[in-house]
């Protein structure tokens, strides 16, 4: 059965990879995100925290979104395009191909990241998109330095064994793999409360 599963999805990938893709990874991202909302409650001493109650599914549909409709196409064509342009085959290869794939990606897929999310979940909130640049800008300014040093720690490695070892069309679920913990934390940051927030509460 699971053979049967993988064929088909690998026909998929083959036939639409972008639309293969997209649905993969917004499911894998709306996974990490109910992950990190299980977390959240376990911090906070929630006995229920395992219980699927009081999940936010809106939240996790915004984080989703990210990765199906922004994150994954741009993965997509980022990856076909180092295959046809970059020497293949052998680790220092990869590692190279790895490293222009962080480059590539997580200045500019981060910072997206940051203000697709704030500016989505402000308007589910809110109603209304007043306010929502101010708080965007407060998070890339809190988090963006340190978020992009770690997704480079976590995507230079990731990247280098999916180029080594992974065939192409399979690489964006490759990465998914990667990406459930890394969707995990990047919806932990994105739901911590800003310093300004902190410091207005005491």
């Amino acid at each position: 059965m699971m053979k049967l599963l993988l064929q088909k999805y690998g026909e998929l990938l083959s036939r639409r990879p972008i639309a293969g893709n997209m649905i993969s990874s917004g499911l894998i991202m709306g996974i990490g995100d109910v992950t990190a909302q299980k977390i959240e409650k376990y911090r906070k001493g929630n006995v229920n925290h395992v219980s699927m109650d009081g999940v936010n599914w809106q939240r996790s549909f915004v984080m989703g979104s990210y990765a199906g409709v922004l994150f994954s196409p741009y993965c997509t064509l980022l990856y076909s395009w180092i295959d046809r342009h970059m020497s293949k085959g052998g680790f220092l290869n990869s590692l190279k191909r790895g490293a222009v794939g962080n480059l590539a990606m997580n200045p500019f897929i981060n910072a997206v990241f940051f203000g697709y999310s704030t500016y989505v979940e402000h308007f589910f909130l809110k109603g209304t998109l007043e306010g929502a640049y101010e708080k965007a800008r407060l998070k890339l300014e809190e988090e963006y330095v340190t978020t992009f040093l770690k997704s480079a720690a976590l995507w230079i490695p990731a990247n280098t064994v999916n180029f080594w070892l992974i065939p192409v069309h399979y690489r964006v679920l490759g990465s998914s793999i990667f990406a459930v913990f890394w969707s995990c934390y990047l919806s932990l940051v994105q739901h911590k409360p800003l310093h300004v927030e902190i410091e207005t509460n005491r």
